[in-house]
């Protein structure tokens, strides 16, 4: 696998403890003027790798420190130190076999969200499915991937905005890609908006993508009206002015400085009741230090969808083109209706199937990532 400027986050010690070090490279924001305010963002590079790690082995149980199986590193995209890509690979593939015979796994997550939500799906996965590799990434300007200046736009959230949005992060993910070796086809999982770029990409490269799993994924079906989201709900107008106006559920976390934290810690804890208070503690706080990080790919948000939760730019009409078995996965209380799904399959001239996974919502992963797991695996191997 080539990365440059790889390095491990967290080296065991010769005593066996897994104390974080600094994985600040020069010149980065946090080096500079943000440091000085440290007390009005309490977060830094360090400590979101300490909660990512956390959750990985803590609550994910994978061995981060076996480097016989585990890599956590980050993948340089070139000369601008902001563009690289936090990548996890977990390698159960035949040491015997080639590259060609390894089953390839690609998760993305979605909006606001980073590699650490997938923390209960990617060692599971890696131990259901025979001779794979699994690989979870930060989609650039999201979680701990580089934050990169985004494209700037007129907040006119015209077509030429959106399609810059998905190449910022659809040219990332490619060449990401290339820098990993044997990677040339993989199964491609994405959740919500990955969900979205995940079947732009299969649109764009069909020669890489084996199978695509679309895990609730967003921007399906055609808008119908104004003043209405995706859940047929009425938008509130003061929502849709800041939302037009690309004020993102980030900046509004950093906006409240000191106090963010706590409301990162409300949301999660409301979200995501079920799990154990220590459990949602550690979610809660890398929840915290992806969002408060400097803002980047977010401002994709609204480029690429409406007030809402609506596409700009729907998948609807573009599925059909799709060449190769599609999956579409829904929790069974999911905000996303399955039925755009159910629409789109009529059209598509390719394997398609609907799955609901039971006691599951959107964060179907997380709401119940046995059954989630389970039907992943399954599909991969019925390719």
């Amino acid at each position: 696998m080539e990365a440059d400027n790889t390095e491990r986050v967290f080296p065991a010690s010769p005593s066996g403890s897994t104390s974080p070090v600094s994985v600040t490279p020069p010149g980065t924001p946090q080096s500079g003027w943000r440091s000085i305010f440290k007390w009005y963002w309490p977060t830094s590079l360090d400590q979101g790798a300490a909660s990512e790690k956390v959750l990985l082995q803590e609550y994910g149980g994978i061995p981060v420190d076996n480097t016989l199986h585990v890599q956590l590193q980050r993948v340089s995209l070139g000369s601008n130190t902001q563009r690289f890509i936090n990548t996890l690979v977990l390698d159960q593939s035949d040491v015997r076999g080639s590259a060609s015979e390894r089953t390839n796994i690609v998760l993305c997550h979605g909006f606001g969200a980073g590699l650490g939500f997938l923390y209960k799906n990617l060692w599971p996965l890696s131990r259901l499915v025979p001779n794979c590799r699994v690989y979870a990434i930060d989609l650039l300007g999201m979680g701990r991937s580089g934050r990169p200046e985004f494209p700037k736009f007129q907040m006119n959230n015209t077509q030429a905005d959106a399609t810059r949005a998905v190449d910022f992060f659809l040219d990332s993910f490619e060449e990401w890609r290339m820098k990993q070796d044997g990677l040339e086809k993989f199964v491609l999982v994405g959740h919500s908006m990955g969900g979205y770029l995940s079947a732009l990409y299969a649109l764009r490269h069909p020669q890489r993508v084996e199978k695509l799993i679309l895990a609730s994924p967003v921007g399906l079906p055609e808008q119908v009206g104004d003043g209405v989201a995706v859940t047929g709900h009425k938008i509130p107008g003061w929502i849709s002015h800041l939302w037009n106006a690309n004020y993102t559920p980030q900046g509004m976390l950093r906006g409240l400085g000191p106090l963010g934290p706590r409301f990162a810690h409300g949301y999660i804890n409301n979200r995501f009741a079920y799990l154990p208070e220590p459990e949602r503690l550690s979610l809660a706080t890398y929840f915290y230090h992806i969002s408060a990080d400097l803002g980047s790919g977010e401002y994709a948000l609204a480029a690429l969808l409406a007030p809402g939760a609506w596409a700009r730019e729907p998948l609807h009409s573009r599925l059909p083109k799709l060449t190769m078995p599609t999956t579409f996965m829904y929790g069974e209380n999911d905000w996303m209706d399955k039925r755009h799904a159910v629409a789109a399959a009529e059209k598509m001239t390719v394997e398609v199937d609907i799955v609901s996974v039971p006691q599951a919502g959107h964060h179907l992963n997380l709401d119940n990532p046995q059954e989630f797991n389970r039907i992943v695996a399954a599909q991969v191997m019925n390719i």
